[in-house]
């Protein structure tokens, strides 16, 4: 497996993740997939502050994850992504990338098209249809918002 844990976040990287949920995956490299923040110096260097001591971090575009991934770059590591569009997980999917898991965490407020899938997650109908996609290639999908939850299949 790639990737031991996909996680949906439009927070990207914050003390839920850096506390909890990369002690959980166990992980050895935490990576960021944000074409927007790894193309923003400044947001990139506020995104380090809330790394987890002792995990390497990267914050990257799709393009260089996709590249990285294809090279072997994290090979035989355990690596816990998080991105805030399950459109990067699908895109993933759609390049050999392999995940185990996919996590639904927490969304932040949507204007259009919302669907609530939980209190903390809504998405658009596109968003669903990647939801979809992801589930139907084989990734267990489930929302939880913290370890201690209790997880709900998606």
């Amino acid at each position: 497996m790639d990737i031991v844990l996909g996680r949906l976040d439009n927070r990207l990287l914050h003390g839920i993740i850096a506390t909890q949920w990369a002690q959980h995956t166990k992980c050895e490299r935490l990576m960021i997939i944000d074409d927007e923040v790894a193309a923003d110096p400044q947001k990139k260097e506020i995104m380090k502050m809330a790394r987890p001591v002792g995990i390497p971090l990267s914050i990257i575009t799709l393009d260089t994850a996709i590249e990285n991934f294809k090279a072997d770059k994290y090979k035989g590591k355990r690596v816990f992504v998080v991105a805030k569009k399950p459109e990067t997980f699908s895109l993933l999917l759609d390049n050999g990338i392999t995940m185990a898991e996919l996590n639904i965490g927490g969304s932040g407020y949507l204007s259009d098209e919302i669907i609530k899938l939980s209190n903390r997650y809504s998405c658009t109908k596109k968003d669903q249809e990647f939801l979809n996609k992801i589930k139907s290639d084989g990734v267990y999908t489930y929302i939880q918002y913290v370890p201690a939850d209790t997880k709900v299949e998606y």
